[in-house]
């Protein structure tokens, strides 16, 4: 009682503001940025153990999508990219979502998958900042079917849609040319 009566009027005492200790997602956040995929995908999945319709849920299941892609571990980042777009169909990352499972189906090999996402997303969503990497891709998938024509004519759309991004367009022209000669 003294004490306080002491004090000078108007102070307040204020609590003590403590740190809070970061989560599991902003862990898995860092790892990811410093590619520690890991880690970080341990965190994740531990992100979502602890909040299973989080905010950030849908972050968390692309994320780990993501690093297993880079890892090349293309049937579980299929599995969890699909995940995303499942349970997420409504939300405005749905196109690149969709993108990456074509993008995958290609990297399994399955040219006939991958063309068949990449022509629903093309038509879809035709003016999409990644229409031309979804084109680039159906192109690849047709080179990869023996269908060159094919090829040749999504290129040169991709060509078209690439304007804005010129080390692509590069890329483009030079498979493209290696066409032309073959």
């Amino acid at each position: 009682f003294l004490l306080f009566g002491c004090l000078p009027k108007g102070v307040e005492k204020r609590p003590i503001e403590r740190e809070e200790p970061p989560t599991a997602f902003e862990n898995a956040e860092r790892d990811f940025q410093a590619k520690d995929y890991d880690k970080a995908f341990e965190e994740y999945v531990l992100y979502l153990e602890q909040f299973p319709k989080g905010e950030r849920s849908r972050i968390a299941l692309y994320r780990m999508a993501t690093i297993r892609f880079r890892k090349g571990q293309f049937e579980e980042a299929l599995d969890l990219f699909k995940r995303v777009s499942n349970e997420y169909p409504g939300h405005p990352d749905r196109p690149v979502v969709k993108h990456d499972i074509a993008r995958t189906y290609y990297r399994l090999g399955d040219y006939e998958g991958s063309n068949e996402v990449a022509t629903e997303w093309l038509n879809k969503y035709p003016h999409h900042p990644l229409t031309g990497e979804t084109l680039f891709v159906k192109g690849r998938n047709f080179r990869a079917l023996c269908e060159t024509s094919k090829a040749f004519q999504i290129w040169l759309q991709a060509a078209d849609a690439l304007r804005a991004a010129p080390d692509r367009r590069v890329l483009l022209v030079e498979r493209i040319n290696g066409l032309i000669e073959s």
